[in-house]
């Protein structure tokens, strides 16, 4: 929540003996207030402002990893998708889940807390197989935190295979995610099928394919698990093949808009059009100062 200049909401206090404070995972494009007061509340200074730059926000979330925000990526049609609805990374699992797995990632509750607190994750959206997922059967993050698993495929397959059922619900899950329940995606890694899965969502609200290329990419400098290298073949990199598939389609066109593209294979797969633009709806929010030409 970015907060009022009266602090009456959203504000977060921190208590420093040294004259700094680091703060992470802050919205992009956004102005945040500030003042400075003494311990025992006598003194209190001016209100400052800072405003963040960029429409890309990566998220610190660590040991987690390859964890950003949706928000903030700006479409063809003059809007930007809302921060702190959408997160997308690697998966959530603590010591008890990640015996039975050893996928080397295990939070703690301070690191539970970031997710919880800082981002509000109310809905873990799961995208593993039966057989990736050890004993768990909910999310990490507490039992109030819903929890739901949807074995989806990648790339190509993900395009050309996903059913009906699955890709409505997918679009319902993302359509009703709220600042205060926000939706968190994931597989293993958050690399494949979690970017699959969020091109298609992105490129629906209507971002470029350049950014939403450029995003799926992003994944290669999370933390050198994820490395992909265009000299050399590596195991399971089948992103071009999706992007071929996408131009292969029948909704494909020459010169069609990529946004278009992709409402119309949903619609082609059970969709309704009510929900589309509920998910626009939902996701979207006009750029301040923006002028159409």
């Amino acid at each position: 929540m970015i907060p009022t200049k009266d602090f009456s909401e959203g504000a977060t206090t921190f208590e420093v003996t040294e004259p700094k404070v680091e703060m992470n995972n802050l919205f992009c494009d956004s102005t945040y207030f500030w003042k400075v007061e003494t311990a025992d509340g006598a003194h209190d200074s001016a209100i400052g402002s800072f405003k963040t730059k960029g429409h890309f926000r990566n998220v610190n979330a660590a040991p987690a990893y390859n964890v950003r925000d949706i928000g903030g990526k700006h479409t063809r049609d003059g809007k930007r998708i809302k921060q702190g609805l959408i997160y997308r990374g690697s998966e959530l699992v603590d010591a008890q889940i990640n015996s039975t797995l050893n996928h080397g990632v295990t939070l703690n509750d301070e690191n539970k807390a970031i997710f919880r607190d800082e981002l509000h994750i109310g809905f873990e959206f799961d995208l593993r197989k039966a057989d990736a997922i050890g004993s768990q059967v909910g999310s990490s993050l507490g039992e109030d935190v819903e929890y739901e698993r949807l074995a989806l495929g990648s790339f190509a397959d993900l395009w050309n295979n996903i059913s009906a059922a699955d890709l409505k619900r997918s679009v319902e899950i993302f359509k009703n995610a709220t600042p205060d329940k926000a939706v968190y995606c994931h597989c293993w890694g958050g690399a494949d099928r979690t970017g699959t899965l969020i091109f298609i969502l992105e490129a629906t609200l209507g971002i470029s394919m350049l950014e939403a290329c450029m995003d799926y990419e992003f994944t290669s400098f999370d933390n050198g698990a994820h490395e992909r290298y265009r000299d050399r073949a590596v195991q399971n990199y089948d992103f071009p093949k999706f992007i071929k598939a996408v131009f292969n389609c029948q909704e494909y066109a020459e010169g069609k808009p990529l946004k278009d593209i992709c409402e119309e294979w949903m619609l082609d797969r059970g969709v309704e059009q009510e929900d589309i633009d509920a998910l626009r709806e939902n996701l979207l929010e006009p750029i301040p100062g923006y002028v159409a030409e």
